[in-house]
């Protein structure tokens, strides 16, 4: 069959285009093939990435990026004048702590799982509290002896469940706090790794329930002993063995849900371009809206850049800038990156682009 000619004129240019696009998938393949986006530390200033399967959000509230936990309510990328709306959001994410375990700094990982704890009213006041080891405990469980009696005076209880006559007011107001080792299988800067600690404050059923019967009540301490020998003498109950009852607590520090979300979120989260990879800052001012905003323009070293090009070759397609671990602005990507120069546009907090600039500056 013979084709007309605008036929045939339609049918090259739509084979120009397909070659066209080829050519540059191809290119961009070809020069990312020994770019990696492997965990890197983050400094003062960095650059990082959120998949999807971390299961958190980011929004603008009061002139910042808050990255907070998700939910099936919130839309992807909702932001908000006002802050989080309610039953929209669960939890802050603490940035700074979520670098720290990326940069792999173990001390961090206590701090982030119990900001992601939703009983920090409940363990409010325990700082104060006297810190047990896990392999403390189990060797005050093992032996009499100094240390058993020091673990029981503590909880204000015998390691057979029973309350002790004479009241503890540390173990009345704050228990104790059980300090229990984990390891969290997220990918940082020093490993596949990072080990710490799960910290949780502990105090047994019927100090709890003593605690919550003086919340009403006034009393100094002779009178909070009275108050104490008749609950006790009242109830007459007892706990479970102490090894019983630390055996749960173990166990669950190693399973618990927060832990989970700390891993998951640990292992969605890029550190994409570091400190080291950011050359130069600069500002802007844009009048175009209706309030003056600032442009942080950063210019990346070449390793900076291509880690950049591959995310965003990737599909990625939002960073964040962090600054001493808050974030203070978001940029989307629309296409692939391929510049070594990264524009954030409309931020409103100009002392917050000006510190980015002044910490990029020394260090130089």
């Amino acid at each position: 069959m013979k084709i007309r000619g605008p036929v045939k004129i339609a049918i090259g240019f739509a084979a120009l285009v397909v070659a066209a696009y080829g050519g540059t998938a191809a290119f961009t393949k070809l020069s990312l093939r020994n770019v990696n986006l492997d965990p890197i530390p983050a400094g003062n200033v960095c650059l990082i990435a959120l998949d999807k399967d971390a299961g958190v959000q980011t929004i603008t509230a009061e002139q910042m990026v808050q990255i907070v936990e998700g939910s099936s309510k919130f839309s992807a990328d909702q932001t908000s004048g006002g802050g989080p709306t309610s039953g929209a959001v669960k939890k802050r994410i603490p940035v700074r702590e979520l670098l720290g375990v990326l940069d792999g700094n173990s001390e961090d990982v206590s701090t982030f799982i119990a900001k992601m704890r939703d009983t920090a009213e409940e363990d409010s006041g325990a700082s104060d509290a006297p810190i047990w080891t896990k392999e403390d405990i189990e060797k005050a469980l093992q032996s009499d002896g100094p240390l058993r009696t020091k673990l029981e005076n503590d909880v204000n209880m015998k390691v057979d469940g029973t309350p002790i006559p004479t009241i503890n007011r540390m173990a009345f107001f704050n228990g104790i706090r059980v300090k229990t080792p984990v390891t969290l299988n997220i990918p940082n800067a020093k490993g596949p790794t990072i080990s710490g600690f799960d910290i949780v404050k502990f105090q047994p059923k019927f100090m709890v329930a003593f605690f919550k019967s003086m919340r009403e009540k006034f009393y100094d301490k002779n009178l909070l002993q009275s108050y104490y020998k008749a609950f006790i003498d009242e109830k007459n109950e007892k706990d479970p063995p102490l090894d019983q009852i630390m055996k749960a607590v173990f166990e669950r520090s190693k399973s618990s849900t927060e832990l989970d979300k700390v891993t998951r979120i640990g292992q969605h989260t890029k550190i994409l371009v570091s400190q080291d990879m950011i050359s130069k800052a600069e500002m802007r001012e844009d009048a175009a809206g209706k309030d003056l905003t600032y442009d942080l323009i950063l210019k990346l070293t070449p390793e900076g850049k291509n880690r950049l090009w591959k995310f965003s070759s990737e599909g990625g397609h939002q960073v964040i800038v962090v600054e001493k671990g808050v974030p203070i602005a978001q940029a989307t990507i629309g296409t692939s990156l391929n510049s070594q120069e990264l524009e954030i546009k409309q931020i409103a907090n100009k002392s917050l682009v000006q510190e980015v600039i002044n910490i990029l500056q020394s260090q130089k």
